[in-house]
């Protein structure tokens, strides 16, 4: 089941792909490395670095 938490999270955010982030909030945008970390029970910052020193994606 992670796998596919994770896989349906890059699917979704590749629908903003081609949009304008300039006022796309920070848990967005990390969205995906915030989920596979949870769900992976890794370190927040373990994937790539945390918006605003923020846990993400309802942690």
């Amino acid at each position: 089941m992670t796998v596919i938490q994770i896989l349906v999270v890059i699917d979704g955010l590749g629908a903003h792909a081609d949009t304008d982030t300039a006022g796309r909030p920070a848990v967005v945008t990390r969205m995906a490395q915030a989920t596979a970390e949870r769900e992976l029970d890794l370190p927040a910052g373990t994937l790539g670095p945390v918006a605003g020193g923020d846990r993400a994606a309802g942690d």
